[in-house]
């Protein structure tokens, strides 16, 4: 599907479902964010009302280009760099954002480079460390950022921690684990993933705090595989395939940690074939939720740390115009404000949901 925006429109609506009161909050307002200029475009984190995505579209000239989103929707800075040919950013924490930028290149995947931005395309920071063919960052929380590099072909990748250049950086993969990726950072807390070296080894959500001899799998009993991808001071979110699935029914549950295996909570909703948590802050998670093996669509979720506490946000685009027949909530930010995407079936749209107290 297509992202469409078009600027100064901002479609509100405000549906007064009943939901379960957490944080203050018995209902949403759902608006789709347009702004012109930008054909095909995405957000992928949010702090303190700004967004980091990245954007295609006349604007740019066709190129991919990392962009923030400053207070609104129109209000967009582009943080593509000189000297590379396309660009994300792919998170956000006060001001700074990081991501990746690729390099004129004739190969048919185009090498990585991790990035670090205050703000500007002139402020960039390449964090790319020399011993890696590609690096991206995933990550950043106050001054450091986390993400992985590896060889082109993207095997045997290793988790990165940075402190704002290349030369700081800390590989994070751990003895006895022959890949590992970071996926997000909250404080001194990393997340990600690290495949054990064994015959049968398959993806361990894990965490570590600073170095890799700090790691702790989180891996949870009765599952095939998992993933953490965000983090919220002491909690953990992502999602794991559970034993017993198969390519019909998956069984991928989204899953919450407080920081060991056995702390996991399995916040998949009853009737439901597919849920992943991406995103947290405080008491909040947010992710998808998806019905009957793909179908009709997938629903932007938020869950209050139990598959009990859990809101269908996609109840709150009801009545708009086109019928949008799928959702996903990618991020939050402190403040409860919640991104993510909507489509119809041929375009999608940028949503935020918004909080309403009681």
């Amino acid at each position: 599907m297509r992202m469409h925006y078009a600027a100064a429109t901002v479609i509100t609506l405000l549906v007064t479902l009943s939901c379960l009161d957490a944080a203050n909050a018995s209902k949403y307002r759902a608006e789709l964010l347009e702004l012109v200029g930008y054909d095909t475009a995405t957000a992928s984190s949010a702090s303190g009302g700004s967004l980091a995505g990245w954007g295609i579209g006349p604007t740019t000239d066709g190129e991919q280009h990392a962009l923030l989103w400053i207070g609104s929707a129109d209000n967009v800075v582009d943080l593509h760099p000189n000297g590379f040919e396309s660009s994300v950013a792919q998170s956000i924490s006060g001001a700074y954002q990081v991501g990746f930028g690729r390099e004129p290149s004739m190969e048919v995947i185009k090498p990585a480079r991790a990035l670090l931005w205050n703000g500007t395309a002139e402020s960039v920071v390449d964090l790319h460390p020399a011993e890696f063919e590609v690096s991206i960052a995933t990550g950043v929380s106050g001054d450091y950022q986390v993400g992985f590099g590896g060889p082109l072909n993207n095997f045997r990748n290793q988790a990165l921690l940075w402190n704002g250049t290349a030369e700081s950086v800390v590989k994070l993969n751990p003895a006895g684990y022959i890949e590992s990726q970071a996926s997000a950072i909250s404080g001194t807390t990393q997340v990600g993933f690290g495949v054990p070296d064994s015959p049968t080894g398959t993806p361990h959500a894990m965490l570590w705090h600073g170095t890799a001899s700090s790691y702790v799998d989180l891996h949870p009993d009765g599952f095939f595989s998992s993933f953490a991808y965000g983090a919220s001071g002491e909690i953990q979110v992502g999602d794991g395939v559970k034993l017993g699935g198969d390519l019909s029914n998956p069984g991928i549950h989204a899953l919450l940690w407080r920081g060991t295996a056995e702390s996991v909570v399995d916040l998949h909703p009853a009737g439901n074939d597919w849920s992943t948590a991406f995103d947290a802050a405080g008491d909040v998670q947010v992710g998808v939720v998806i019905p009957e093996s793909f179908s009709p669509g997938s629903f932007a979720y938020a869950w209050y740390g139990t598959a009990q506490n859990a809101v269908n946000l996609h109840m709150y685009l009801e009545g708009v115009e086109p019928e949008l027949v799928g959702s996903t909530a990618f991020t939050i930010d402190d403040d409860g404000m919640i991104y993510g995407v909507a489509g119809d079936g041929a375009m999608s749209y940028i949503v935020r949901w918004t909080p309403v107290p009681e």
